[in-house]
């Protein structure tokens, strides 16, 4: 809420006001629920972005991980066998 930490008590009355005039009585609960759904729907897909990101970041651990493995038991069995 970095932009409404400014506004303060008397602008968000402003606010309020200025919308109710522009977009009326009846308008202003379908836009509140429209802003609403938008800013539900933004936040989901930031998450399914973000659980991407982490799932990706696990198979790569895991690739990692094998990868080391692999590497140790190459140089174990040519350290044994040379």
């Amino acid at each position: 809420m970095g932009i409404f930490r400014d506004i303060g008590a008397p602008g968000l009355i402003v606010l309020i006001l200025g919308a109710l005039l522009i977009f009326g009585p009846k308008r202003l609960p379908e836009l509140g629920e429209a802003i609403g759904k938008m800013i539900r729907e933004f936040k989901k897909s930031v998450s399914g972005i973000e659980s991407e990101a982490d799932n990706k970041n696990v198979e790569d651990k895991k690739r990692k991980k094998s990868v080391n493995k692999l590497i140790l038991v190459h140089k174990l069995f040519f350290a044994y066998y040379i």
